[in-house]
């Protein structure tokens, strides 16, 4: 994931999407008043592929083309990887064609 994702210029300063990214680190960041979005459910990754203005889909991820296959919290995904949700400290990977290796594990930074 790209840094700033999230972050748009305005002609007030900026401004800041409750989802986006602060680094190339790959950490996604909610910061919302509330624990779910206006619309309900919780945040999903969806959401965040949609502020960043890339596509989603089983067979591209960002113009990245190939057989998707996505792992949340070490366990293989099967599901919409739209519908994904956001959680804390939960740890999504989404690998583009052949998996070659098991997702790795993140360590958080302190304090996060």
């Amino acid at each position: 994931m790209p840094q700033y994702i999230g972050f748009a210029p305005s002609l007030a300063g900026s401004c800041l999407y409750w989802i986006h990214t602060h680094d190339a680190s790959g950490v996604i960041h909610i910061e919302a008043p509330d624990l779910s979005p206006p619309q309900g459910g919780p945040f999903t990754l969806g959401m965040l592929f949609d502020i960043w203005g890339q596509p989603l889909q089983p067979d591209d991820v960002a113009g990245l083309k190939g057989s998707v296959t996505a792992y949340v919290n070490g366990q293989k995904y099967d599901g919409d990887l739209t519908a994904i949700p956001l959680r804390a400290h939960q740890q999504i990977v989404l690998e583009i064609g052949t998996p070659l290796v098991p997702p790795p594990n993140y360590a958080f930074p302190p304090g996060t």
